[in-house]
């Protein structure tokens, strides 16, 4: 799914190898539990204290290289009940790609289907409305506005209606768009009652005119 609000997701720990140039990295995990304090956001992202979102691409910071995070360059998993082995305990930690690295990736195709597309675009958005998120502009440079209305457009061909979730994520993207009819038209077909309360937050942000990302809860 692309836009999730599920609390809780855990994974075993990941030891990757760079295929550039061997180096060691340590793919920590998402995890939000119930109990933590997290905020989320109306583009689906989740920000919590005690938390962040695990990246399934990296820059090796040894040689540069970016790299997905595959099966291919899976050295061991390592589950949440077990210590992590000694000889991983001064790896480096995987970090997100920061905006220029996700804006390169795209540009480049650098993925090998629609799922990391997708992935790589949904963190272009997330990195983008961070700005907003502490009141800065969402773009500066020509390049980063091309970017992102691209961006829109291109959400427009790959997310599907039929996935309640892709919708509510389409009608953010009509919101970001300003075509605010037409967010309010994806947001009434939602069909869950228990999903009224989060279709009225959006609604309400369309008829003030608001294209730009705001706090759920």
């Amino acid at each position: 799914m692309a836009f999730t609000f599920d609390s809780t997701q855990t994974e075993p720990l990941g030891i990757y190898k760079c295929p550039s140039c061997d180096y060691i990295v340590l793919n920590e995990t998402f995890l939000i539990d119930d109990g933590d304090d997290f905020v989320v956001y109306s583009d689906g992202k989740r920000v919590s204290d005690n938390s962040d979102d695990y990246p399934m691409i990296t820059r090796c910071e040894k040689c540069g290289n970016i790299f997905w995070m595959r099966e291919d360059t899976l050295i061991a998993e390592i589950p949440w009940s077990r210590d992590i082995d000694e000889q991983y305990h001064h790896v480096q930690v995987a970090k997100p790609l920061n905006l220029l690295d996700l804006i390169q990736c795209i540009q480049t195709d650098y993925f090998n289907n629609e799922d990391e597309e997708l992935y790589l675009r949904i963190r272009l958005m997330w990195r983008m409305n961070d700005r907003l998120r502490v009141q800065q502009p969402l773009y500066f440079t020509k390049l980063e506005k091309d970017m992102w209305y691209n961006n829109l457009l291109r959400f427009k061909e790959m997310l599907k209606f039929d996935d309640y979730n892709d919708r509510i994520l389409l009608a953010e993207v009509e919101r970001n768009s300003s075509n605010y009819n037409r967010s309010i038209e994806l947001l009434d077909s939602l069909p869950y009652v228990d999903m009224i309360w989060l279709r009225d937050k959006y609604i309400t942000q369309c008829r003030m005119k608001n294209p730009e990302v705001f706090r759920i809860m």
